[in-house]
């Protein structure tokens, strides 16, 4: 929340000490009166967003107080409109919205879906439907349709037409919440008798959403249906009711188990045998190794697909007990029985990732290699390909030119294909064709100008002797037909998006961010110019001092950012997308510890997000993740009085423990970043055992050949961060100084022991 000027809170405090000794008033109407006193020094938005994220007399008497003071302005009627959002008593909630409807004509689908849901809890069924009427036909298109249509169907469900309940529910069904609009849409077709359809609707709660309060209620109404229908009764799918222990089996296993062996004698043929598969599963994923593959082994089963599932359990049970000739016997069958099957491609794919590992190329090389050549058309191919290319590449193979072009050519919207132009590119280098290499960097650059491997190709440019392009290498660039980022650069809004961004700002202003949200996310799919949708909402709460949250949202709007060159966009999408709240403290900590201060920024963006209060699955709090283990150990080598786990939330304490964590890394190290960065996401010991794997070139093969995607994706990321933050950052000054605590005199630094894998934070 924003706080309130400190001289503000000042006059509150005295006039509340002295109206507290004037006898016969009471604290509400002290807090109305110091409230209409400080209004001219506060403004609307801090007032109704505290009252939104609390609902409480202390919070809505100031908001109340100011909307009285503010009879015919808009800042008064977005007040009311912030009281009427937040009210809990129906009644009061309309005359609250009905007061402020007429002054907000930009939000008027706001204030009707709003109404329609309080109207509704006060029964007054037509009303309900009238103001859910003037949402559905909002222009612009109002973001709440969805919101909005489970509350019509209710209504007409209460007035005696489900029909219509039925059609508002099937118009918006893409957006509904569910399970609960499946429910309500079941219930509205058995009252326009509907039967059979409705079980099927039913059907589709209690298959769905195992677990939930809405399948226990469509369970007791399908028992009824089933009574009623009779031979009517539509039957359940059989790809349904696996589907349903399925999902059950991802939760708990034992639950999946008892589920499976209730449905199996209502299942036949391969959908029986798939179930009974299935029982040793979940065997599986209890962790009773010895039992699942007791159970599997015997199994006698006619169809091809069950059987091919029950080889790739049993493959996995050896994977988990290392057990590499039950892997290889496995794998063997279901290339003799099922060389097609899906299962057998898991297999394979699981198995190349097993002695990668352990960096088994003799072993994982012809694996790929299977898995590529027999499954080319799956979305697996490209990635066995590229590990495949990868390996033959490192050991020097004189294939691995032809496979990086074949890689180029057969997947050229694979997520690796900006790797095999680089390394494709540093083969040319070698051969000392320094205009072919000049080409496919130039290409690397223009496709994928943010990316890690296009900055290192700027790099490898410098050295080049040459700045001519070859016509060889122009011509297979054209046959590979690498894809192109399209996006809107432009930065004057059209008529839709400035009708969102004002309509946002309006909502802004109510302290109602989950509407602003709303507002802008809708706006974004549905005419709205994405880039400036994204850049206003990340903006709004940037301001309000969550850029973590903005750039969460930069990242989930403009899901290609890194393709977009730098200069062709403003710098304020940019700032946005690679924020530095808490800068000072970043560059205090960084020069203390002879960091370069823009990796420990990257790697908080990585990180964290600079969200201060995130916990990562694994434990790992706050912005540099710190496992609470390991933020004692720090502590105390740094003298740092009064921690508790609690302080790593605080940015002071976190950063400093992160930059002195990461300074003891790089001496053990010896100042790699590369492995630094990897050993501070995966562990210490992993990271030595990597470097000690190949006699690498460059960083970037060492990076390359990090067998857990996580941590190389991870390492990458935070040098390509560390880029852009330099090319923004470096050299302007610190446009907001947050207040630092100084910093307790290090003790002498040893190395600490290995932290936990922390979560990951994409691109």
């Amino acid at each position: 929340m924003t706080m309130q000027p400190y001289w503000d809170r000042n006059i509150r405090v005295r006039l509340l000490s002295a109206l507290a000794q004037v006898p016969g008033l009471n604290r509400l109407l002290c807090l109305l009166l110091v409230s209409a006193v400080c209004l001219q020094a506060q403004s609307l938005e801090p007032l109704a967003r505290a009252y939104r994220e609390k609902n409480s007399p202390q919070n809505k008497a100031p908001l109340a107080a100011f909307a009285a003071a503010h009879p015919k302005d808009l800042d008064g009627a977005l007040a009311l409109f912030a009281l009427g959002a937040s009210e809990k008593l129906p009644a009061e909630a309309v005359r609250l919205l009905e007061k402020a409807g007429p002054r907000l004509p930009k939000l008027g689908d706001y204030i009707a879906m709003l109404l329609a849901s309080n109207e509704l809890a006060l029964k007054n069924y037509t009303k309900a439907i009238q103001h859910s009427n003037i949402v559905f036909s909002y222009v612009p298109l109002s973001p709440l349709g969805a919101r909005t249509a489970p509350i019509a169907a209710k209504a007409y469900l209460e007035t005696g037409k489900p029909t219509l309940g039925v059609q508002i529910l099937r118009k918006f069904a893409a957006d509904i919440y569910q399970p609960a609009g499946e429910l309500l849409l079941a219930k509205c077709l058995e009252a326009a008798a509907d039967k059979p359809a409705a079980a099927i609707a039913f059907q589709n709660v209690y298959y769905q959403y195992p677990g939930t309060t809405e399948a226990v209620e469509a369970d007791g109404a399908l028992h009824r249906l089933r009574s009623e229908l009779g031979g009517a009764y539509p039957p359940p799918m059989p790809q349904a009711i696996l589907g349903r222990a399925a999902k059950i089996m991802s939760k708990s296993p034992r639950l999946a188990r008892t589920e499976l062996e209730h449905v199996i004698p209502v299942l036949g043929g391969a959908d029986r045998e798939v179930a009974q598969v299935r029982i040793g599963e979940a065997e599986l994923r209890s962790k009773v190794f010895d039992e699942s593959r007791s159970y599997l082994s015997g199994l006698a089963l006619s169809a091809p697909e069950a059987d091919a599932e029950r080889l790739f359990h049993l493959f996995t049970i050896a994977r988990r007990k290392d057990d590499e000739s039950g892997m290889a016997k496995a794998l063997n069958e279901l290339a003799q029985k099922h060389p097609k099957s899906t299962w057998r491609l898991n297999a394979l794919v699981s198995a190349g990732d097993y002695h990668t590992l352990e960096n088994n190329h003799a072993t994982y090389e012809p694996l790929f290699k299977a898995c590529f050549e027999n499954f080319s058309s799956t979305p697996q191919a490209a990635l066995c390909h590229w590990k495949y290319t990868w390996s033959v590449y490192l050991r020097r193979k004189p294939e691995a030119a032809d496979r990086l072009r074949e890689h180029l050519k057969y997947f050229p919207t694979s997520d690796n294909a900006n790797k095999a132009l680089y390394f494709l590119g540093r083969l040319y280098e070698d051969s000392r064709d320094a205009a072919s290499a000049n080409t496919l960097f130039n290409e690397l650059s223009r496709r994928y100008p943010n990316t890690y491997y296009a900055m290192l190709a700027r790099e490898r440019q410098k050295g080049l002797k040459t700045a001519a392009e070859s016509v060889q290498a122009t011509a297979f660039l054209n046959e590979v037909k690498l894809p192109s980022f399209q996006f809107d650069a432009t930065v004057k809004p059209n008529a839709e998006t400035q009708a969102r961004i004002d309509r946002s700002r309006l909502l802004g202003a109510a302290g109602l961010m989950e509407f602003l949200e709303l507002e802008l996310r809708f706006g974004a799919k549905h005419g709205a110019q994405v880039l400036l949708s994204a850049m206003e909402l990340a903006a709004a709460f940037t301001k309000r001092g969550e850029a973590a949250r903005g750039l969460r949202w930069m990242k989930n709007l403009v899901p290609n950012y890194l393709y977009i060159p730098i200069q062709s966009v403003p710098p304020q999408f940019w700032e946005l997308l690679f924020p530095l709240p808490f800068r000072d403290t970043v560059e205090q900590h960084a020069q203390l510890r002879s960091l370069d201060p823009y990796i420990v920024a990257g790697l908080i963006r990585q990180e964290s997000e600079f969200n201060p209060k995130v916990i990562s699955y694994a434990n790992a709090y706050g912005l540099t993740q710190i496992m609470p283990a390991t933020g004692r150990d720090l502590s105390r080598r740094l003298g740092i009085k009064g921690y508790t786990t609690r302080s790593l939330f605080l940015p002071e304490v976190n950063i400093q423990l992160g930059a002195f964590y990461l300074r003891m890394l790089l001496n053990s190290l010896n100042n790699h970043v590369e492995a630094t960065l990897a050993s501070y996401n995966a562990g210490k010991s992993r990271a030595d055992k990597w470097l000690g794997w190949e006699r690498y070139r460059e960083p970037a093969e060492f990076i390359e050949t990090i067998p857990f995607t996580q941590t190389r994706d991870y390492v990458q990321s935070v040098i390509r961060n560390a880029n852009i933050y330099r090319s923004l950052y470096e050299g302007k000054p610190i446009a907001v100084t947050s207040k630092n605590e100084p910093s307790p005199k290090p003790n002498a630094s040893s190395a600490a022991g290995n932290k936990k894998r922390t979560s990951k934070v994409s691109k």
